[in-house]
């Protein structure tokens, strides 16, 4: 396997992977994820399963083979994660039992920042561990 090849597999694969179990899970009528009983806490779960997509595609793009800054990755993962969390919202009206909600993609979008916002911040922190060397070193 080449150089490139690997290395496409380690920033992107595991995002292709998050993103088929989020589609497994939204094909589901009763997903087998324990929801808390408290006020909007599905929005909760919305937030955190999307925060690790946000995360991943923020590596996959700021380290990838032409790796964008670290701001425009957020941006651009923040943007990505968004048409996708839309994406799954249009999946489940098509599953029975299942429904769309405006305030779900809303939750998917701040779950997607936050967790591009994670990347970018340890990012830094690894910059300035490495004495301003790329992290990608």
């Amino acid at each position: 396997m080449s150089r490139t090849a690997r290395r496409l597999l380690w920033y992107w694969g595991p995002l292709v992977g998050y993103a088929a179990v989020i589609f497994a899970l939204s094909a589901m009528k009763h997903p087998p994820v324990p929801v808390p009983r408290f006020p909007h806490a599905d929005k909760v779960l919305h937030m955190i399963e999307y925060s690790g997509l946000g995360f991943l595609l923020c590596r996959g793009l700021a380290m990838g083979r032409h790796g964008l800054a670290p701001s425009m990755a957020l941006l651009s993962a923040t943007l990505l994660g968004a048409l996708y969390g839309a994406s799954d919202e249009l999946h489940q009206l098509m599953v029975p039992g299942r429904s769309a909600s405006v305030l779900d993609l809303a939750a998917d979008v701040v779950g997607t920042a936050l967790g591009g916002l994670a990347y970018w911040l340890l990012y830094l922190r690894q910059v300035a561990v490495a004495g301003g060397r790329s992290a990608a070193d």
